[in-house]
């Protein structure tokens, strides 16, 4: 089985560990948009294994980053140990106060190679090989913009739709009784 190392940083700032974001990872992109299937995961304080036993009740999926590079392993401040070759998709569920969450999820492959030496391996992240074996997650702060096609576009479309209509209405009876 293969680690997945993670450094949460702060954009720019390749020396800053961020704490309290929360992760999870999921075998398909399809499950990480729907936030269904999660890997059950086991551990804390920025250390996590795979979850031998996935389905149950009382099972913790959430995996959060602690502030330093050093507890974890050095330059990481999360890391998910036994995971099998192959892709998964991280999400970032939840930002620490004053950050912005990721908008979406990050591919991981893991790779094998096919040689004996069980150190011989890849990782890539969204199809990029990681030559240090670890994932940077840039934070950035400010706001996002809001997202577009959601139900506040259609609460929007209603009220013009009203507002127009009261218009038109308030024209007809307007010159009904200039006549």
């Amino acid at each position: 089985t293969y680690p997945v190392q993670i450094h949460k940083l702060i954009k720019d700032q390749q020396n800053s560990y961020v704490a309290g974001a929360i992760f999870r990872l999921y075998r398909s992109e399809e499950d990480a948009n729907n936030n269904q299937n999660a890997i059950a995961v086991t551990g804390s304080n920025g250390t996590y294994t795979v979850d031998p036993e996935q389905v149950g009740d009382n099972k913790m999926y959430d995996m959060e980053s602690i502030g330093d590079g050093t507890t974890v392993g050095t330059g990481m401040n999360l890391k998910l140990n036994g995971l099998a070759e192959g892709s998964y998709w991280l999400v970032e569920t939840q930002a620490p106060d004053g950050y912005n969450k990721l908008t979406a999820p990050v591919k991981i492959t893991i790779t094998k190679s096919d040689t004996t030496n069980v150190d011989d391996w890849t990782i890539k992240q969204n199809d990029g090989v990681v030559d240090d074996k670890i994932i940077d997650i840039e934070n950035t702060t400010g706001t996002l913009l809001p997202e577009t096609g959601g139900m506040g576009t259609v609460i929007f479309t209603v009220i013009a739709v009203v507002m127009i209509l009261g218009i038109a209405v308030s024209f007809v009876i307007s010159r009904r009784k200039r006549a």
